[in-house]
C-alpha cells in the first residue's frame, strides 16, 4: 500500500468583549485535502501436502484518488465575574479527513472511507483559590460523530477493516481539583465519566452472540451498542511534596494511582475481551539541589506489579479454540533510577 496526501489550510479567529467580563471567541477552519492510494501485490494460497506449498497469484493493481474541503467553526463565550472563577460554553467542528481502507480483500467499492465528521457542545467552570493553592474544574459534553471511521476485526479473514460507521455519541462530565493544605505538599485528583455508543451502524460487524457470525460478511445494527476502548469511569488521586531539608539540599516525591473501569477492546461485544476494572500506582521519590540544578530520583511503575492487557483480540477460527483470546501485555512492575544536571 503506497500513499501520498497534500493538505492545504488556513485558520482564523477574533475575539469581542462584550463587557470587561463577557467575552466571545470565535473561530474557523478550511482544509483541503489530496489523497492518491495504491494497493498492489499478491494473493497466496497455503495448502496441504504434499501439494505444492503455495501458490502466488498475482492480483490487479487497485488505485484510487480524492479531494475533499471541509470547513471547521468554533465559538467561546465566556464570563469571568472575578479574577478567580470563569464559566464558558463551547460550540467546536470537528473533521477527520477521508482515508484508504487498506486490508486483505479490500475492493474498489470499499477502499476510501468518507470524512468524520463531529460536532463539539461544552459547558464548564473552572475556578482558583491562591490563598490555599487550591483549584476546580468541572465540564458536561456531548460529541455526535457522523461516518465515525472505525476499525473492527473480521475474524474469518484475521484482519482489522476499517469503515465507515453511520452515527456515534460520546457525553459525559469530566471533574478535576486539587489543594496545598500546607507548603510543599499537594493533593489533586480528578475523575470522569463517559457514556459513548453508537446511534447508527446498519452494517456494522456480527455480535458475538449472533449465530451467523462466523459467515463471511455477515452484519447487523449496532445501533445503541457502547462503542470499544471507552471505559465508562476513568480517574486518577495524586500527593506531591517538594521541600528543602538542609540549606543544599531538598526532598521530593510523588505517588500518582490511576483508576479506569472495564473496557472492552473490540467490537463482538464479547466478555472474553474485556479487561477488567483496574488501578495503578506509580511513585517517585529523590533528592537535589535547593536551586534545582542537579537531582536523582527512583521511579517505581506499576507498584503493586498489575497485570493488564492493553488490547484483547480474537484468532478463531483461523487459530486455537473459541473461548481463547490473544492478549498484549502491559508492562509489569519497573524500576528506573533518573538522573538530571
Amino acid at each position: 500500500f503506497d500513499q501520498d496526501t497534500d493538505v492545504l489550510a488556513a485558520f482564523g479567529q477574533a475575539n469581542y468583549r462584550f463587557t470587561d467580563q463577557l467575552k466571545l471567541s470565535a473561530g474557523i477552519r478550511w482544509t483541503n485535502i489530496r489523497k492518491r492510494g495504491l494497493v498492489t501485490g499478491f494473493t497466496r494460497l497455503f495448502n496441504t501436502p504434499p501439494a505444492p506449498a503455495s501458490i502466488t497469484i498475482p492480483r490487479a493493481d487497485l488505485p484510487g484518488r480524492f479531494t475533499e474541503n471541509a470547513i471547521a467553526p468554533s465559538a467561546t463565550l465566556s464570563w469571568q465575574p472575578s479574577r478567580d472563577l470563569n464559566l464558558f460554553l463551547r460550540y467546536a467542528r470537528g473533521d477527520k479527513g477521508g482515508a484508504f481502507s487498506e486490508f486483505q480483500n479490500v475492493t474498489a467499492a470499499n477502499f476510501i472511507l468518507r470524512p468524520e465528521k463531529s460536532d463539539v457542545f461544552e459547558a464548564g467552570v473552572k475556578a482558583q483559590w491562591p490563598s490555599v493553592g487550591g483549584f476546580f474544574s468541572l465540564v458536561a459534553f456531548t460529541t455526535q460523530y457522523s461516518d465515525l471511521q472505525k476499525s473492527a476485526l473480521d475474524i474469518n479473514t484475521a484482519s482489522f477493516i476499517t469503515s465507515n460507521a453511520a452515527g456515534a455519541r460520546t457525553r459525559g462530565v469530566e471533574l478535576e481539583g486539587g489543594v496545598s493544605p500546607v507548603k510543599g505538599l499537594r493533593l489533586s485528583g480528578s475523575i470522569a465519566y463517559l457514556d459513548a455508543f453508537y446511534t447508527s451502524w446498519p452494517d456494522g460487524p456480527c455480535r458475538f452472540d449472533n449465530p451467523a457470525r462466523l459467515i463471511p460478511g455477515c452484519t447487523q445494527s449496532r445501533a445503541g451498542d457502547r462503542l470499544q476502548s471507552s471505559p465508562e469511569w476513568t480517574g486518577n488521586v495524586a500527593i506531591d511534596y517538594d521541600r528543602p531539608v538542609s540549606n543544599t539540599l531538598r526532598a521530593f516525591g510523588n505517588a500518582t494511582l490511576n483508576f479506569m473501569s472495564d473496557i472492552n477492546y473490540q467490537e463482538s461485544g464479547s466478555p472474553l475481551e474485556v479487561q477488567p476494572a483496574f488501578s495503578k500506582t506509580d511513585v517517585r521519590l529523590g533528592v537535589g539541589d535547593v536551586n534545582n540544578r542537579w537531582d536523582v530520583a527512583l521511579l517505581v511503575r506499576n507498584l503493586f506489579d498489575v497485570r493488564t492487557s492493553s488490547l484483547i483480540f480474537e484468532v478463531f477460527p483461523v487459530g486455537i479454540g473459541p473461548t481463547d483470546r490473544a492478549h498484549m501485555p502491559d508492562p509489569r512492575r519497573s524500576f528506573t533510577l533518573q538522573g538530571r544536571v
